[in-house]
């Protein structure tokens, strides 16, 4: 009777999918859609997003997902030749999707807890759903001898012959029957063979039966929902001077605390042997007690949680169900109250808001007052959208910053005589995007690909070593004796003595490896013409053609065992004051290409740069674009796995002269000064609540965006960010030299001019020294 109401979806999703279910529906995706809108959270969650990817699949390519579900649903073949052939073709539509969207999918969701799912909405008289730590911890409670370990293949199968043993004590029980079958409605399936009953079944003793197991004791009950629920929605207890500690009690010791500081949003911590370790990943959060005490002026909930470490590392906890139910009504712990199945908890809400926002726009311009930790809040956003160092990018726009220096132009170089020159160059943004582009088309070549590719490059570049330590002697058809001389990451740079008019010549190395790679017969300089698609023979061909056909009768290295498929990765590039810059300058004809809908060269392939004259060897861009006119090379475009991200200050100037053909490009998010005061947590314990105080009292006085209060003729924009007050750090924590050396000197700069200028500074110092902060303001 008391979980009735909350679980009786599941009869009412079965009946539903089957009065809607058509394979061959003219329209798949809207009837997958109405089929399994009563599915609810069993294919549609915060952290679980199968349905939602199929909707995606289906109105891409609705045959093909329709293809997916003909194969699932065909009885006639064995169960897990089935699941594999419906991932495959899940995977190959991810693929696809990622290819040709600006937005990414890292999965497509179709895990056996989703597959099982359709199978049971489809035959709810022979499926059950599958839930790996559901099944393993029913296996637990009924001391079965199913082992349920992570990753085997084996284990929904032994799942399913679990639940069947189930469901057949379940239907010896004539009052348990007679119990179900009074409170389905016309709108539920009969569920006559159980099925859908074991699951359920399965369900509650998973999450409520076992608490013996884990409860000491001298265990007492916590206080009751409506409590919780009163104290939860008193934002006091989660404020900047709370704490909530999830304390894990292991063996009737505590062996494990999580962590939970101020907002709902901090990362995940775990004390363990009397150190603090960030960064442990959670598996599950159920049921628990609480007690509430007092330290040094701080309200503290201390919540007994009953936990164990899982046999995959991860930790499970159990929450009492009053607390449970609480955080379910007010959704404070929404994001972290989920069965994640090894999902790390530690993700910043407002990291993940950020992260989110950047997928989708693909350029972001973080701005706001000085001091608020923008250009760190960009590099933990590449910290969670998982770059490395290798795949952050970072400049800083300045007056005399152009294009030469972010794209290309021409650079001073000496020439070895004493003379000056100047050599076109690629400016560091370019160098950047050819970086992400390789590791883009990298990640779509299998793993004997990217092997051949090494061995070729092996192949040449031993070659290229042994002919230049031996000064060997070539010859091409005409009788021209050339050497090499030198190679770059480019070309092979060869010397033709007899040659009066060109000496020196530099051949092209991504033409010989793609000669070397093909798998036809080069015989004459016409053969790779023909190749390349070229209407003339070019001066390269004919010594290109004598260096392949010595290098491919070389003997193949042997094989690279531990060669894998490339990962694709997300690339960042942080523009630090970007608005210090003059954009027609430094982007030029880039303005075209940073438009998130002209990522990729399909989308962006006739760009060409402005010193693309220049250049006399086709570049990475051009090989993409498959480009062998000489004539035609330089052309640039942005890899689809490229993402800008700007910061800029609100009070510098250059910001209003930004003008709207760039403005539109970019999104543009706000950081404020009270949304980065995490940052004072980094001070010590002795200092940082007064730190904050002093830090909201100060900025209200500049100026209070709810309540349009404050020093007249401010703003937000100036407001102090939290980086000015971790100089206390360096300032042994006094706050009359942070005042003196640091926040004085700005201040007077801002309210330089204004009308009472000395009378509102001393409003400010005063604020300053006697913060007068509520909790709920700071």
């Amino acid at each position: 009777t008391e979980h009735w109401e909350q679980e009786k979806y599941k009869w009412q999703a079965v009946k539903n999918f089957q009065e809607n279910w058509d394979i061959n529906a003219d329209d798949f995706s809207a009837m997958f859609e109405k089929a399994t809108k009563k599915a609810k959270n069993l294919l549609d969650s915060q952290n679980f997003l199968p349905k939602g990817m199929i909707l995606e699949f289906s109105k891409e390519n609705p045959e093909k997902t329709r293809q997916m579900f003909d194969i699932l649903f065909d009885e006639n073949k064995p169960l897990s030749e089935r699941i594999e052939k419906f991932k495959n073709i899940a995977d190959e539509l991810q693929k696809n999707h990622n290819q040709n969207s600006s937005s990414k999918w890292k999965s497509h969701f179709q895990t056996e807890n989703a597959i099982s799912t359709y199978l049971w909405l489809r035959y709810p008289n022979k499926y059950y759903i599958y839930k790996w730590s559901e099944y393993r911890n029913v296996a637990r409670e009924l001391d079965s001898s199913v082992k349920f370990t992570k990753g085997h293949k084996e284990n929904l199968e032994n799942g399913f012959a679990l639940y069947d043993a189930i469901c057949g004590e379940l239907s010896k029980d004539e009052e348990l029957k007679k119990l179900v079958k009074s409170k389905l409605t016309d709108d539920c399936y009969p569920d006559d063979s159980l099925k859908t009953l074991t699951i359920d079944f399965g369900f509650h003793v998973s999450r409520y039966v076992d608490e013996d197991e884990w409860l000491p004791k001298d265990y007492t009950p916590g206080i009751s929902k409506d409590k919780w629920v009163e104290l939860i929605n008193d934002r006091s207890v989660f404020n900047e001077n709370s704490l909530v500690t999830f304390a894990c009690i292991q063996n009737a010791k505590i062996a494990t605390c999580a962590d939970m500081a101020s907002e709902f949003g901090r990362t995940w911590q775990f004390y363990n042997n009397g150190n603090w370790r960030t960064g442990e990943r959670v598996h599950k959060i159920t049921n628990c007690p609480l007690s509430e005490r007092e330290e040094g002026g701080n309200r503290f909930w201390s919540v007994c949680c009953l936990g164990r470490k899982l046999e995959n590392g991860y930790f499970e906890f159990k929450i009492r169900q009053e607390l449970q139910m609480a955080f379910e009504e007010t959704g404070i712990l929404e994001p972290y109250y989920n069965d994640l199945q090894g999902e790390s908890l530690m993700l910043n809400e407002n990291i993940q808001k950020y992260k989110n926002l950047l997928l989708n726009t693909h350029n972001l311009i973080l701005h706001g007052a000085p001091g608020t930790g923008k250009t760190h809040l960009a590099r933990k956003i590449a910290e969670a959208m998982g770059c490395s160092e290798n795949e952050v990018g970072f400049v800083q726009f300045h007056p005399s910053y152009d294009y030469t220096d972010f794209v290309e132009g021409l650079r001073p170089v000496n020439n070895g005589d004493g003379q000056v020159g100047f050599e076109r160059k690629d400016g560091v943004f370019k160098k950047f995007c050819e970086r992400a582009l390789k590791n883009f088309y990298d990640s779509k070549k299998s793993a004997s690909e990217i092997e051949k590719e090494i061995s070729i490059d092996e192949k040449i570049s031993s070659f290229v070593s042994d002919a230049i330590e031996n000064n060997t002697e070539f010859e091409i058809v005409t009788g021209n004796k050339f050497f090499i001389t030198d190679m770059t990451d480019k070309s092979i740079v060869i010397s033709i003595p007899a040659n009066e008019k060109t000496n020196e010549l530099s051949l092209p190395r991504n033409e010989l490896k793609t000669l070397l790679s093909a798998e036809k017969s080069i015989e004459n300089g016409n053969d790779i013409r023909t190749f390349f698609n070229r209407k003339w023979r070019t001066q390269q061909d004919s010594y290109n053609l004598v260096l392949y056909k010595k290098i491919e009768t070389m003997k193949t290295p042997d094989k690279n065992s531990e060669i894998s498929r490339m990962e694709l990765k997300n690339f960042i590039f942080i523009i630090d004051e970007i608005n210090r810059g003059d954009m027609s300058k430094i982007f030029g004809e880039l303005f075209f290409a940073i438009e998130p809908g002209y990522r990729g060269a399909e989308k962006c392939n006739s760009l060409r740069t402005q010193y693309a004259n220049l250049q006399s060897e086709p570049n990475a861009f051009d090989e993409v674009l498959k480009i062998t006119d000489s004539d035609n090379f330089g052309h640039f475009f942005i890899p689809e796995n490229v993402y800008i991200i700007g910061t800029m200050n609100d009070i510098d100037r250059g910001v209003e002269s930004m003008d709207f053909a760039f403005r539109r490009r970019f999104t543009f998010v706000e950081v404020k000064a009270g949304d980065r005061i995490e940052m004072l947590n980094e001070l010590d314990d002795s200092i940082r609540e007064e730190a904050k105080s002093r830090m909201c009292a100060l900025n209200n006085a500049i100026w209070d965006d709810e309540n349009k209060s404050g020093t007249d003729g401010l703003s937000s924009a100036y407001h102090i960010g939290g980086a000015y007050f971790l100089k206390l750090k360096e300032l042994d924590g006094d706050f009359d030299k942070l005042w003196d050396y640091h926040l004085e000197p700005l201040l007077k700069e801002y309210l330089r001019g204004m009308e009472n200028e000395d009378e509102k500074f001393n409003d400010l110092k005063k604020e300053y020294d006697n913060p007068q902060v509520s909790s709920e303001e700071e």
